[in-house]
């Protein structure tokens, strides 16, 4: 009975465990620089949408500064419970430049999240947004503008 006893305890904490969601991203793509100004306001939407199972994002018309021509963009996501981390950053250091111009689409498809969980999406692109929720599921289409989450 002994031996028993920490076989049925290591039995029953491996059945309280869960599985860690595997994210990832793919095919993160981004237009080029449209057109260039000195000074613009950030009037973007952030589209949410379920594809086949996976999370389309979308953002249109997002004002960057010039220098991601040189840097290149990346895209990151992770997943800590109910919160999901979006984040698109620049893919080399380098300094900023004295102009911004509009990046018109920048899309990616998120992969293994779960269908019917309530997420809340944290979304960074060169400065981070408020958090907002939605439930991943089947017919899931929705936009944010983004000015109603700037801090």
């Amino acid at each position: 009975m002994k031996k028993l006893l920490p076989f049925l305890f290591a039995l029953a904490l491996l059945a309280g465990c869960q599985k860690a969601e595997e994210v990832t991203v793919e095919g993160f793509t981004y237009s080029d620089c449209t057109k260039a100004e000195t000074e613009t306001v950030d009037l973007s939407l952030l589209f949410l949408k379920y594809e086949g199972g996976d999370l389309q994002v979308t953002r249109k018309d997002a004002w960057m500064n010039c220098s991601f021509q040189n840097r290149g963009l990346v895209c990151t996501v992770s997943v800590k419970g109910d919160d999901i981390y979006y984040e698109v950053n620049y893919e080399k250091e380098g300094a900023e430049v004295k102009c911004v111009c509009l990046v018109e689409t920048m899309s990616s498809l998120v992969k293994g999240l779960q269908p019917g969980k309530k997420y809340s999406f944290h979304y960074y692109c060169c400065k981070y947004y408020k958090p907002f929720s939605f439930t991943f599921k089947d017919g899931l289409v929705t936009a944010v503008d983004l000015s109603t989450i700037t801090p």
